[in-house]
């Protein structure tokens, strides 16, 4: 393993992936402590060019560091090693910061928190960012086991001997966080921040390729083999569970007769909505979307 990781040290491309990689965690990192400042300052802070700033002085310190590593590692391949272990440790010890940072914010109810007014709003006019927050929050215990996984996770990746398990621990769970971010539309900071954690958790996968390929394909197979007398019968009885799954949820489409559309006529005789009488032809005209209230989202709007 040691000589795998030598070797791909040894190209500069793998040395701007880890610069860019631990510049980008080491900065996401950094974002999680602008809540610490006063709230006066929140006004005036212009997120869209903090982040760009960001992105910028990450790209620009990312390849100088991976230009001047390439030039160390030919004077001194020992030293060049140990820029190396610096910029790995960065990658591990942010994730288990940014990681562990959700968790701890399930456990303390800083997620997962639902407005009274979005509860009270019918549940086809929810969008997918409330529909997910309340979904978890409504158990505390689910969002516990969640966030047991991602501290326990994190502190496996602080130790160089159990960081492979505790990215493969994470990455399930974070590859779920990054289609629930996608798919029901949450916020597009929290979806940037899972992309990061993802990318960052199948880099350390990918720095032990060699050896989960050892374990998962190449390593002899110890369940016990079946001979069939025809050849053909092996590979029709391997998909034989699958075939007949699917067979099974065919037929049941099939004799699905109940009707799944709503037809009829509708007169709406009276329109209330928190206690107001509303026109006939509100819903028509979206005034029903109008809904009085404050609602303050706060950083953790991510899984």
């Amino acid at each position: 393993m040691e000589n795998t990781v030598a070797r791909r040290a040894s190209t500069l491309g793998f040395k701007i992936l880890t610069s860019l990689a631990a510049f980008l965690l080491l900065a996401c990192s950094a974002t999680f402590l602008v809540p610490l400042l006063p709230q006066r300052f929140w006004p005036s802070i212009n997120y869209g060019m903090l982040t760009t700033i960001l992105g910028c002085v990450v790209l620009l310190a990312g390849t100088a560091l991976a230009v001047l590593w390439e030039e160390k590692e030919k004077q001194d391949t020992h030293k060049a090693r140990v820029w190396q272990a610096y910029l790995i440790g960065v990658i591990r010890y942010s994730l288990a910061f940014i990681i562990s940072t959700y968790g701890f914010a399930k456990i303390f109810k800083i997620q997962f928190t639902t407005a009274d007014f979005i509860k009270d709003m019918p549940l086809g006019e929810v969008n997918g960012f409330y529909l997910t927050w309340h979904y978890f929050g409504y158990s505390y215990t689910l969002a516990v086991i969640i966030a047991l996984f991602q501290i326990g996770g994190s502190i496996l990746l602080l130790f160089r001997r159990t960081t492979l398990l505790g990215t493969m621990v994470l990455l399930p769970v974070m590859v779920n966080i990054l289609f629930i971010n996608m798919f029901y539309s949450i916020a597009v900071g929290a979806f940037v921040v899972s992309i990061l954690i993802t990318l960052g958790l199948s880099y350390l996968l990918f720095l032990d390729f060699q050896k989960l390929k050892e374990v998962f394909w190449a390593a002899t197979d110890r369940l016990p083999s079946l001979s069939l007398k025809h050849y053909w019968l092996k590979p029709f009885l391997q998909f034989f569970p699958i075939m007949a799954a699917f067979g099974l949820i065919y037929q049941f489409v099939l004799r699905d007769t109940s009707d799944k559309q709503l037809v009829g006529t509708w007169k709406v005789a009276k329109f209330i909505r928190n206690d107001s009488l509303l026109p006939q032809d509100a819903w028509l005209k979206g005034q029903h979307r109008n809904y009085k209230g404050l609602f303050f989202r706060t950083v953790w709007s991510c899984l």
